[in-house]
Protein backbone atom coordinates (compact mmCIF):
# COMPACT_ATOMS: atom_id res chain seq x y z
CA UNK A 1 0.00 0.00 0.00
CA UNK A 2 1.13 3.50 -0.79
CA UNK A 3 0.82 6.54 1.46
CA UNK A 4 -0.99 9.63 0.25
CA UNK A 5 -2.00 12.88 1.94
CA UNK A 6 -5.23 14.75 1.27
CA UNK A 7 -6.21 18.28 2.28
CA UNK A 8 -9.67 19.83 1.97
CA UNK A 9 -9.33 23.54 1.23
CA UNK A 10 -11.55 26.55 0.57
CA UNK A 11 -9.47 27.59 -2.48
CA UNK A 12 -6.26 26.60 -4.25
CA UNK A 13 -4.10 29.05 -2.32
CA UNK A 14 -5.33 27.94 1.13
CA UNK A 15 -2.99 26.00 3.40
CA UNK A 16 -4.15 23.35 5.82
CA UNK A 17 -2.75 20.28 7.49
CA UNK A 18 -3.23 17.19 5.32
CA UNK A 19 -4.67 13.86 6.47
CA UNK A 20 -2.85 10.60 5.78
CA UNK A 21 -4.56 7.89 3.72
CA UNK A 22 -3.27 4.60 2.32
CA UNK A 23 -4.29 3.03 -0.97
CA UNK A 24 -2.95 0.60 -3.56
CA UNK A 25 -3.48 2.87 -6.58
CA UNK A 26 -3.96 6.52 -7.42
CA UNK A 27 -7.58 5.78 -8.37
CA UNK A 28 -8.22 4.20 -4.98
CA UNK A 29 -6.60 7.19 -3.25
CA UNK A 30 -8.84 9.61 -5.17
CA UNK A 31 -11.90 7.55 -4.25
CA UNK A 32 -10.93 7.50 -0.55
CA UNK A 33 -10.28 11.24 -0.56
CA UNK A 34 -13.65 11.93 -2.18
CA UNK A 35 -15.45 9.79 0.40
CA UNK A 36 -13.91 11.83 3.21
CA UNK A 37 -14.79 15.22 1.70
CA UNK A 38 -16.83 17.00 4.37
CA UNK A 39 -18.04 20.21 2.76
CA UNK A 40 -19.61 20.86 -0.64
CA UNK A 41 -17.75 23.31 -2.86
CA UNK A 42 -14.32 22.74 -1.33
CA UNK A 43 -11.16 21.71 -3.13
CA UNK A 44 -9.24 18.49 -2.43
CA UNK A 45 -5.48 18.33 -2.92
CA UNK A 46 -3.94 14.87 -3.15
CA UNK A 47 -0.21 14.59 -2.47
CA UNK A 48 2.29 11.75 -2.35
CA UNK A 49 4.31 10.77 0.74
CA UNK A 50 6.92 13.45 -0.07
CA UNK A 51 4.35 16.25 -0.29
CA UNK A 52 4.35 16.54 -4.08
CA UNK A 53 1.01 17.53 -5.58
CA UNK A 54 -0.51 14.63 -7.55
CA UNK A 55 -4.10 15.70 -8.23
CA UNK A 56 -6.67 18.37 -7.41
CA UNK A 57 -10.43 17.86 -7.20
CA UNK A 58 -12.24 21.04 -8.13
CA UNK A 59 -15.94 21.38 -9.06
CA UNK A 60 -16.41 17.63 -8.74
CA UNK A 61 -13.67 16.62 -11.20
CA UNK A 62 -10.12 15.42 -10.57
CA UNK A 63 -7.33 17.19 -12.45
CA UNK A 64 -3.72 16.05 -12.59
CA UNK A 65 -1.29 18.94 -13.03
CA UNK A 66 1.41 18.50 -15.66
CA UNK A 67 4.35 19.78 -13.66
CA UNK A 68 7.80 18.51 -14.57
CA UNK A 69 9.15 19.12 -11.03
CA UNK A 70 6.46 20.69 -8.82
CA UNK A 71 8.26 20.70 -5.49
CA UNK A 72 6.54 20.14 -2.15
CA UNK A 73 3.08 21.67 -2.12
CA UNK A 74 2.60 22.04 1.62
CA UNK A 75 3.90 20.83 4.95
CA UNK A 76 2.42 17.46 5.81
CA UNK A 77 4.05 16.97 9.20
Amino acid sequence: MKTFYVAELQNLSSVRRADKITANTLTAAKRAASKHQTFAGTILKLMDANGYLIAVKENGAWKEPGFSNPGPEMCIA
